[in-house]
Formats: C-alpha cells, sequence, structure tokens
C-alpha cells in the first residue's frame, strides 16, 4: 500500500507508522502483554498456549460477547445461592439442590426450531441441564423467565465439538434433541464438555478421558489442520465425544475459494490462520458472526450449527448451508486497523476500500460507511483520521472473546 503524504501525516499525528518511534512502542506493549500468552506462527496461525485458572475453579462462566437482558444482568451479580433461590421460585420444575450443581453459564443457546442465538442461563445438575431464557410478557412488557429446554443427562447420546471449539451441540434421544450452545470460546468449550462429562463418568475414569485432544489440545489449531486426525471418545455408556473438524474445513475453504473473485490462490493453496467468533456492530444491532483469516483474505460468516448433525426429524425445507452469510476481503483492501479504546484490545475496527470488496452475499452488511479515506501503509491509529481523499471507505465494528485473539490479528495485520 502506498505511504502517506506529509499533508496527511501533518493532519493525522495519532497515526502509528509501521517504523516510526511510536509503533515500536506499541509493537513492544502488545507483544508484552501477550508473550505469555500466545505463541505468534504466522504460518501456522493463531496458537494459544495459555491457561485460565480462575476459569477452571469457577463454577460461573460468562461470555463477555453477549448482550444480556436485564433480568439476567441483575441475576449475575447475585451469589449462586440468591441466583438458584430466584430461578427456583420464578421456575418451579428447578428442584435441585445446591450441592448438585456443577456450573452455570451464562451464554447463548438455540434450536432448530429457533436457531438464532438466544441469550440463556443454563445450569448443570448431576442429573439435568436446566436452560433458561428471558420472556417478554406483552401484556405488561415486563421480561420473566422462561424454560427454553430441560435436558436429563441420560439422554444425552453425543456431544459434538463445533468448528474451532465456538460452540457445543448436544444430541439428545428424545425428537427435536439437538441443543446447540454457543460459547464463542475455544476454552469455554472445553470447560462445559468436561463438566457435563464428569457427571457421566466414572472417577477412575478420568485422567483416561480428560487427555482426549477435543478436552487438552488447541481447539482452533486441530480444526484448521488437515492433517490432525481426531478419533469420538466413546463412553462405556455408549455416550460420545466427537468433532466433525476436517468436513468443515474443507466446507469452509470452498466457500472462501468460490467467493474470493477472479485474483486467487488455488484451492489447495488456501491456508486458513484464524478462526474465531466476534460481535459485529451494524445498523442499530449486534450480531455474531465469525472471522475467519487466511494468507490473502479475511471474512466474516454465519455458521449455521444448530441444523448440524441434521435431525432426522427437521424438514429438509428448513435446513440451511453449513456456512453462509459471507462476506469477504482481500488483505490489500484493508486501509488501516482502528483501536478505538486503547485500553480495551478486543475492540477493533478494520477499514477497507469500499469498491475492492468481493463475495458478498444479500444477507446483513456488516460495514459502516465513512466518505474519508487515509492514504496511507497499514497502520494502527486510535480513530479515522480525516483526509482531502473523498473515497468511500467500509468498516467493521469488531468485539473479541479473547483479547489473545484481537491482538494476534492486529499484529499479523500490520506486521510489513
Amino acid at each position: 500500500m502506498p505511504h502517506s503524504t506529509d499533508n496527511a501525516k501533518a493532519r493525522t499525528e495519532n497515526v502509528i507508522q509501521p517504523e516510526s518511534p511510536v509503533q515500536e512502542a506499541i509493537t513492544m506493549c502488545v507483544s508484552t502483554e501477550t508473550s505469555n500468552a500466545c505463541a505468534r506462527k504466522p504460518s501456522e496461525g493463531f496458537a494459544c498456549c495459555c491457561k485460565n485458572e480462575e476459569l477452571e475453579k469457577s463454577l460461573v462462566l460468562r461470555q463477555q460477547l453477549v448482550r444480556f437482558p436485564d433480568i439476567f444482568l441483575k441475576l449475575q451479580v447475585c451469589s449462586l445461592e440468591k441466583v438458584l433461590e430466584f430461578l427456583t421460585c420464578a421456575l418451579p420444575q428447578i428442584c435441585i439442590r445446591m450441592k448438585e450443581l456443577k456450573g452455570i453459564y451464562w451464554l447463548t443457546v438455540g434450536n432448530c426450531k429457533k436457531p438464532d442465538p438466544e441469550p440463556a442461563c443454563l445450569l448443570l445438575f448431576n442429573s439435568v441441564l436446566y436452560v433458561v431464557v428471558s420472556s417478554v410478557e406483552q401484556d405488561v412488557c415486563q421480561s420473566s423467565l422462561a424454560m427454553f429446554r430441560e435436558v436429563p443427562i441420560v439422554m444425552i447420546k453425543e456431544i459434538q465439538v463445533g468448528f474451532a471449539g465456538q460452540n457445543i451441540s448436544l444430541l439428545c434421544s428424545a425428537e427435536e434433541g439437538l441443543l446447540t450452545i454457543f460459547t464463542y470460546n475455544k476454552h469455554f468449550t472445553q470447560r462445559i464438555c468436561r463438566d457435563i462429562m464428569s457427571v457421566l463418568i466414572s472417577a477412575t475414569d478420568d485422567a483416561v478421558y480428560l487427555n482426549h485432544q477435543l478436552l487438552k489440545d488447541d481447539l482452533m489449531q486441530i480444526a484448521l489442520d488437515w492433517t490432525s486426525e481426531v478419533n469420538d471418545l466413546v463412553f462405556s455408556n455408549g455416550v460420545r465425544l466427537s468433532c466433525k473438524f476436517r468436513t468443515e474445513l474443507a466446507d469452509l475453504v470452498y466457500l472462501l475459494h468460490e467467493n474470493m473473485g477472479s485474483i486467487k490462490p488455488s484451492l489447495g493453496d488456501i491456508h486458513v490462520l484464524l478462526y474465531t467468533s466476534v460481535k459485529v456492530d451494524c445498523a442499530k444491532q449486534t450480531v455474531y458472526r465469525a472471522l475467519v483469516l487466511t494468507t490473502t483474505h479475511i471474512g466474516l460468516l454465519r455458521e449455521n450449527n444448530v441444523f448440524y448433525p441434521a435431525s432426522n426429524f427437521l424438514d429438509a425445507s428448513c435446513q440451511r448451508s453449513r456456512f453462509d452469510s459471507l462476506e469477504l476481503y482481500s488483505l490489500n483492501d484493508i486501509r488501516c486497523v482502528v483501536l478505538p479504546d486503547k485500553e480495551n484490545f478486543t475492540k477493533v475496527e478494520l477499514v477497507f476500500s469500499r469498491r475492492s470488496k468481493v463475495g458478498s452475499d444479500s444477507g446483513i452488511g456488516f460495514s459502516q460507511y465513512c466518505e474519508k479515506e487515509i492514504n496511507t501503509q497499514l497502520t494502527v491509529i486510535p480513530s479515522i483520521p480525516q483526509s482531502s481523499l473523498h473515497i468511500p471507505l467500509e468498516i467493521w465494528k469488531l468485539t473479541f472473546s479473547s483479547s489473545e485473539e484481537a491482538i494476534w490479528l492486529i499484529m499479523h495485520l500490520t506486521r510489513y
């Protein structure tokens, strides 16, 4: 990309040029923050080797990406005892005692009838998983609680880990028994899988099962590696822990290749470096999408987890493709990377040349338009500067569930 002019530099004092002392200082700051958490391997993608000890100890998981209704926000600041007391009063079918609680998870869920992620409180006990959602009483326009799903543990037949560990599908023996839990975080996925397994297996089997790849290794690295072999884990009671990473990777790469335009690598040369969940702010609404990065392109797409694996009870007309709503750009079209909050690395804005967009379908557009462009080499800046060049831009306003992944992306995009 061309360098900025002197006039542009004068108007944008906060622009961080790649070779400037400020850029060096910022890079050092970012690198220091991630040095103990991430192994940066540009040729292999994002490799996280950190362990959140608090995550292992706490019974409560809360996904910060999710915009929860007020009734849930009030409960999230209460003690576990108060939460259970409130829920058992609101929903009498919850009649399990505190000592049987294995975990409370504030996440989103979906199923074939309600495929869009819905904020939920999941309560895992020794014998049952309750999924509670907020509902609005039309008469009084107030939020109340409703039981989205009650899953007896003995009904779970398969635990399927979603691509790169961004979700979990629970396949049950009951009709319409597929429940998808959107964790948006590979560590949350492994933690919840272990919690469910802990009520399915005996203590003597723990060591054997907990060393399985899906519970121990980096789920993103496994998913993005064509050579990785992941065998299903089958418990003595017949319950299966599984994934479909290779099939999903093939579907993803094919979709990307078909939408890269005329100038693109061969299908076999497409290398996915990063796949993670993000929250996208667009048109006064918030949507959750997967961010995918290859060596040549970057994209946002929707993963239709609630339809896979396909249920025997699901009408074929309701099926969706595994991935859709793709919006894709060449990396050469990125004009700059914006960090709107220097104290919060999970928020990142990517600025693109609007006219260079490729491979977008007719679904929701994630981009916000700006009529100014800065003609610079790819930089990291605190805000979009004013410029005399009136070329439209498109902006992705992204929030990551992990600062590790956001920082890795920034460093990868600005390393040249």
